[in-house]
């Protein structure tokens, strides 16, 4: 079975997949994004390495929204949700990846879209690179909305996603 890593990158070269749709971040930067998206989005600050749980979700602040999206049309979710022509933060979990558990890539929607739809993560963040919204799936198939921009586009979706 291949890692994530290995899975991302079969997935750039079977998919043509350039640069500038999906950039790795330098393990270098990867603590202090995450710790900017702990400090906006998480009751908990500063994750541990090798915490038993380094899943943000169960971590987060209200308000957010949540939603079961098993089942829906996620390439029309992706559409309401992501803006495009947007940058984002997008971090994929990884509880093999040491010692912050995720691999975190500056992508566009079609960056985010061609991996979730191609590989079997389970568990991904895709934030604005501002840290004014996150949206969130965890491996229980549940999308979570965090701030105002993000919880309103996932209200709409809800009527226009079946």
């Amino acid at each position: 079975m291949k890692t994530i890593k290995e899975q991302i990158e079969a997935i750039r070269q079977e998919t043509a997949l350039s640069e500038t749709h999906l950039t790795i971040i330098s393990s270098n930067h990867v603590e202090g994004i995450i710790g900017r998206i702990q400090q906006n989005f998480c009751k908990e600050k500063g994750m541990k390495a090798r915490e038993p749980s380094s899943w943000l979700w169960e971590k987060f602040c209200k308000p957010f929204d949540k939603w079961d999206v098993r089942g829906i049309d996620m390439e029309k979710f992706f559409d309401l949700m992501l803006p495009p022509g947007q940058l984002f933060w997008f971090l994929i979990f990884d509880q093999t990846q040491q010692p912050m558990p995720f691999w975190v890539f500056e992508a566009d929607l079609e960056g985010v879209a061609t991996v979730v739809w191609n590989s079997n993560i389970n568990e991904y963040y895709i934030v604005d690179k501002s840290c004014r919204w996150l949206v969130a799936e965890n491996h229980k198939g549940e999308v979570f909305a965090l701030g105002q921009e993000a919880i309103s586009r996932l209200q709409f979706a809800k009527t226009q996603v079946l």
